[in-house]
């Protein structure tokens, strides 16, 4: 069986990492995620009906289908489903940006220190000290640029891949993930979309 190294590690989280770590849980929450779908569904049906009202109408003044205005309808509906889209993740951008912006006003980083144990994770940030239990984990997640560890309280504790300890973190986590059961979770690709 493997050990956990217990040395402590140093870490500094950004406003760029709270941010990320607010688009990242809105990406994989399933209540975030039926919102969105639910948004964009209601979006696509309004234009249908639209559409299938000007048509009907087009249909009975004419008695015939005008395909140009359906070609330039559907052109419209592209467009305007990809500027939705884009303007969506925007608007969710900048709604974290701006409570990051709020939270963290006294200061733009936040210095702690990790300490792996037995039976939990120590965090040590401005004079105060929080141990994290094991038990408490429900998921390790792994993107690209962060290593997220949820909680059952809903809370997640960041770890950005930019430390120069990450492979001995990443150890100390497989090795907490096999040995506690906690799902890991690998996400190479994730990006807020």
């Amino acid at each position: 069986m493997k050990t956990l190294n217990k040395k402590i590690f140093t870490q500094v989280l950004g406003r760029e990492d709270y941010i990320n770590y607010f688009l990242f849980f809105a990406s994989t929450d399933p209540v975030t995620a039926r919102k969105r779908k639910r948004n964009r569904m209601v979006f696509v049906v309004i234009f249908l009906l639209i559409a299938g009202y000007f048509i009907v109408q087009d249909y009975e003044r004419k008695k015939a289908v005008d395909w140009t205005f359906i070609l330039i309808y559907l052109l419209l509906f592209a467009i305007l489903y990809v500027v939705r889209e884009y303007t969506e993740r925007v608007r969710y951008k900048n709604y974290y940006t701006r409570y990051v912006d709020k939270s963290l006003k006294d200061s733009s980083e936040k210095h702690s220190t990790l300490e792996f144990t037995n039976s939990g994770i120590v965090i040590r940030e401005d004079g105060n000290e929080t141990p994290i239990p094991y038990t408490s984990f429900t998921e390790i997640a792994e993107t690209p640029l962060y290593i997220y560890i949820k909680m059952e309280d809903g809370t997640a504790l960041v770890i950005p891949k930019n430390s120069e300890y990450i492979d001995e973190i990443k150890e100390n986590l497989n090795i907490i993930s096999d040995e506690k059961k906690i799902a890991y979770t690998d996400m190479p690709n994730w990006k807020w979309k």
